[in-house]
């Protein structure tokens, strides 16, 4: 048997032993961690330049945006001032022949009834809706807004006899967002009291303009705006 103090001494080395191992794991601990501070302080300065770099790129980016917002809204009022003169110009009656005491005579050219004089398109003139206004304004008129069907009857009558009898004739007529009929140059509401629709109509989804139709005895419908050239008449007041 071995005395008992050689097992104390054997506890004691291998403890040492172990203090020591433990010891050296801990001061490799330490000088990771060392280490690793020693990145971060290094580090810490290009990101936070990096993000600084980006930031300046993302406020420029946000400067050219705000630019580009700015002149759309400008575009947007100069249409808006466009469409209300364009408005303003239907309701306008230009003069054609005058006398110094009778009243106001069409030109030649034009069909007339007791209150108005009427221009109707060629065939070789047809076009679409924003175009006919457009025309008609050149001729100091607007597009025709037919009130009743006793003006719809008197102009029928009137036509050209180039103008077939299913051929559409854009009218100034259109549909507002709230799908109300309203005339064009000044927004009144048609009154379907004395104006008709014609059969089955209106077919509304986008056919949002006003025209009509010999075969349907001109009574009201409604066409495209777009993709399609119809003939047109213009008015003036007499």
């Amino acid at each position: 048997m071995y005395p008992i103090y050689t097992f104390i001494v054997v506890f004691l080395l291998i403890n040492i032993t172990y203090q020591q191992s433990v010891s050296q794991e801990r001061k490799q601990e330490f000088c990771k961690a060392a280490q690793t501070n020693d990145v971060l302080e290094e580090v810490l300065p290009l990101i936070r330049r990096h993000l600084e770099t980006e930031s300046e790129i993302c406020r420029q980016r946000m400067d050219g945006v705000n630019a580009k917002l700015g002149t759309l809204e400008t575009e947007l009022e100069a249409t808006k001032i466009h469409i209300k003169e364009l408005k303003e110009a239907t309701t306008t009656p230009a003069l054609t022949t005058t006398t110094s005491n009778g009243p106001l005579e069409c030109d030649s050219g034009w069909i007339s009834s007791p209150e108005k004089c009427y221009f109707v398109s060629s065939t070789s003139e047809k076009t679409g809706w924003d175009s006919a206004i457009v025309r008609c304004i050149d001729l100091g008129a607007k597009l025709v807004e037919i009130k009743t069907d006793e003006e719809a009857s008197s102009i029928m009558n009137l036509l050209p006899g180039y103008v077939e009898s299913d051929e559409l004739i854009y009218t100034g007529r259109r549909k507002t967002d709230d799908n109300k009929w309203v005339f064009l140059s000044n927004d009144e509401e048609v009154d379907t009291s004395v104006r008709t629709w014609g059969s089955g109509q209106p077919q509304s989804g986008s056919q949002r303009c006003g025209c009509t139709l010999k075969s349907d005895d001109f009574n009201m419908h409604d066409c495209y705006c777009t993709g399609f050239n119809y003939f047109y008449i213009c008015e003036i007041t007499r």
